[in-house]
């Protein structure tokens, strides 16, 4: 039976409390760019609705891809290229909304591009954390993550709320 204690243990794993950190800090980006992405559309609620429509079904798309890629390459090195290609996204995305050139069309392929990522950050993370912590610890690794995982995202989206609230 777990102890208390042994609920934390994924910390004791060598890499684990990186991959956590890295997690929340990600996913805070996540929150942030939604927010943004919400605000670029003008407050538009059908713009909003396909915002979140494409964000969330290119997982349905692209969230086996994802896993067969991270069951075929190093997983760590899938989420790196993942979060940068977010990085990626998301400094295009501000420099074209910053000089006035990013209409609803661009702002909704972004949400694409970005739920196309979010599938491959979220597979790799949960695969690498297995890897991470073994079979053993794989289960309270995974819930852990997640709960910084949404932390982050809850993080981003009151940062950059308070930001845009002042525009």
């Amino acid at each position: 039976m777990l102890t208390s204690g042994s609920a934390l243990a994924p910390f004791r794993q060598h890499g684990y409390p990186a991959l956590a950190a890295s997690n929340a800090i990600s996913r805070s980006a996540v929150g942030v760019s939604l927010v943004a992405l919400v605000w670029l559309v003008k407050a538009d609620p059908g713009a909003i609705g396909l915002l979140f429509a494409l964000r969330a079904g290119a997982g349905l798309v692209f969230g086996i891809p994802a896993g067969l890629l991270a069951d075929r390459m190093d997983r760590r090195t899938l989420l790196i290229l993942a979060n940068l290609a977010a990085i990626a996204i998301a400094l295009a995305a501000a420099t074209a909304a910053a000089v006035g050139i990013l209409p609803q069309w661009a702002i909704l392929l972004v949400a694409l591009l970005f739920g196309i990522v979010d599938s491959f950050q979220m597979v790799s993370a949960q695969a690498y954390t297995y890897d991470l912590v073994g079979p053993l610890l794989a289960t309270s690794g995974i819930a852990i993550a997640a709960i910084g995982v949404q932390l982050g995202i809850a993080i981003g989206n009151l940062a950059a709320g308070t930001v845009v609230d002042d525009y």
